[in-house]
């Protein structure tokens, strides 16, 4: 969740994106950008629209880059209300003269850096110093042309950062009860998701950073020494596993397993005198993952994973593998060969409810209420949707 000022921030930064767009698109057909809606003095055309749908896209905030609805809602509250409230408000009211100064300085210093960024990019870092203010100037200018020059910018950034300035001095009582009670919501919707489909689930944890409340039962943690093995052996034993033949796929496994079974043998033998599979981990493992967190819980398996490697899973579900303390056979895979230790079994179910949660479910209940308050403003503003906006907006 982003605060009021990364939002702020993050749309100042698109306005110098998609003004350039506008201005292109002006040229090539008749009256392609009318002004959709207007708060106060503050019009919002489709292109811009458009542009900042495609760019909310890109940033994961929304399914489809055609949801206009939403990224002109967005444009309204993070945009256009900013600039009619603080005009309302008076930024002298909001910001100290020092403190505008100030950020004067910083938006020049951030357009700068983005017109430098973007010199880099295209013209990479071999420019001459005469060459280099060519293409800077060239570049300043175009953004001016657009109607974004450096001057509108600042101005902005400052009217972002009052409105900011204002919008923090709103407090939010969020009761443990609305707190705990939301965490169940969350629960229950993770639950209706999760539960007996761990596909879905490890997509959502492992590939979108999805905070998931909610765990599929039969996890297992677990952590494992990874042992170099012979390059050419492991380069035979990929080529057998693209075949179908049993026997060729074991040939070729079982001489992975040679290259390194003296090594093997002196793991299993200590395991055998007591020795402790962390220390183990410590003196053998090449595997950069097993530190941290992961040395701690293990590595979350399920028999149903998808994250994992095949030969891994079956490893940590394997017939030696049936009690927490178990040590596996010799597991090969193309990263090599693993000795698996069944650390822990993973509770299943509704997560525990720890204060880092409680914070995470504080700060979504607080975003909630923040977003109630600028929607309040807005319409408490009044927006004017033009005739235009039925047609172009569906």
């Amino acid at each position: 969740m982003k605060t009021m000022k990364m939002i702020l921030a993050m749309l100042l930064s698109v306005c110098m994106l998609f003004s350039c767009a506008v201005s292109e698109e002006a040229e090539t057909a008749e009256n392609p950008n009318p002004v959709i809606a207007r708060l106060r003095e503050h019009e919002v055309y489709y292109q811009d629209v458009v542009s900042y749908a495609q760019q909310m896209y890109s940033e994961g905030l929304i399914a489809s880059e055609t949801d206009y609805a939403s990224a002109l809602d967005y444009l309204l509250i993070y945009n256009a209300l900013p600039k009619v409230m603080v005009n309302d408000l008076g930024i002298e009211n909001l910001l100290s003269q020092e403190k505008i100064e100030e950020l004067y300085q910083q938006a020049e210093e951030i357009y700068n850096s983005e017109i430098e960024s973007y010199i880099a990019y295209y013209y990479g870092s071999d420019l001459s110093e005469e060459d280099y203010q060519a293409v800077y100037e060239m570049v300043a200018g175009a953004y001016a042309e657009a109607g974004y020059p450096l001057e509108t910018y600042k101005e902005d950034f400052v009217v972002g950062e009052a409105f900011a300035a204002h919008f923090n001095t709103f407090t939010f009582d969020i009761s443990e009860d609305t707190l705990l009670s939301t965490f169940n919501e969350f629960v229950e919707s993770d639950r209706a998701m999760f539960e007996g489909n761990v596909m879905m689930y490890e997509y959502a944890v492992n590939y979108y950073n999805y905070v998931s409340y909610y765990m599929p039962e039969g996890y297992r943690g677990i952590t494992h020494i990874l042992i170099d093995a012979d390059a050419d052996a492991l380069s035979a034993y990929a080529a057998a596993c693209e075949g179908t033949d049993a026997e060729a796929i074991e040939a070729a496994k079982a001489a992975v397993i040679e290259s390194c079974q003296e090594k093997l043998d002196e793991i299993y033998g200590k395991i055998e005198n007591g020795e402790s599979f962390d220390s183990l981990i410590a003196e053998y493992n090449t595997d950069p993952g097993m530190s941290g967190d992961n040395l701690k819980n293990g590595y979350a398996v399920h028999k149903d994973t998808v994250v994992f490697m095949q030969e891994f899973t079956d490893g940590a579900f394997s017939e030696k593998m049936q009690a927490v303390g178990d040590v596996s056979d010799p597991v090969v895979t193309s990263y090599g060969v693993h000795i698996l230790y069944y650390l822990r079994d993973i509770p299943g179910g509704v997560v525990e409810y720890t204060d880092e949660i409680k914070a995470a479910v504080y700060d979504y209940c607080k975003a909630t209420e923040q977003d109630a308050l600028l929607r309040q403003w807005l319409n408490d503003y009044g927006v004017e949707y033009t005739a235009e906006y039925a047609e172009v907006m569906g």
